[in-house]
């Protein structure tokens, strides 16, 4: 859940190189062969000081990154250097929202995919399976479910979650839930309050 509204803006700076390369130019990430090296003849001295140091062109403070601004390299190219930034602060607000990520989080891979009936075994088979199935058999039993009632596409797809629902058994989180989620996902509540009581009630 969210008690914040984060504001993004973006300064993207992206240079399309079409034409050959210009030897000193650093395009992309690592360089032009993403080897980390200089295709250039240009040389740097064996120790960098103030006196035989590359000359400083200029300089930038407080650009935001990790957390704050994402990840990105350098290109250079036709002499101008190019930086992809983000910028975001949050702002207080009275608002909330399901984030939709809480379902990814939760474990949830969708079952739209899937026909109705494949849904319904496949639940009804969790709620079944005796408490007794454990380790090796219980492996054994959620494989051979997988195979036996997925096609090759899906088994790739969801076949490892369906079995980590075999796994959990009656602790699994139960289907209506994750669909209550993706209703309230689409909801956009006054306050703190009116989220719970409308949860309550969905």
């Amino acid at each position: 859940m969210k008690n914040a509204v984060r504001l993004y803006s973006a300064l993207f700076l992206i240079a399309a190189v079409t034409s050959p390369l210009i030897a000193d130019d650093w395009p992309q990430w690592r360089g032009p062969e993403r080897n980390g090296l200089a295709s250039g003849k240009t040389t740097l001295p064996a120790m960098l000081t103030d006196e035989n140091g590359p000359k400083k062109l200029w300089e930038a403070t407080g650009i935001p990154s990790d957390h704050y601004g994402g990840h990105g390299s350098v290109s250079v190219a036709d002499g101008k250097l190019f930086l992809s930034v983000v910028w975001h602060e949050d702002v207080p607000t009275d608002k909330r929202r399901i984030d939709n990520s809480v379902l990814s989080t939760l474990g949830y891979r969708g079952t739209s995919n899937l026909p109705e009936e494949t849904v319904k075994k496949m639940e009804d088979d969790r709620l079944n399976l005796s408490r007794r199935m454990r380790g090796a058999a219980l492996e054994e039993y959620s494989k051979k479910w997988v195979e036996e009632n997925l096609d090759k596409k899906t088994q790739l797809s969801l076949g490892s979650w369906v079995a980590s629902r075999f796994k959990k058994g009656k602790a699994a989180i139960p289907l209506s839930v994750y669909a209550d989620l993706q209703k309230a996902s689409k909801l956009v509540f006054d306050g703190q309050a009116e989220m719970e009581l409308s949860l309550i009630h969905i």
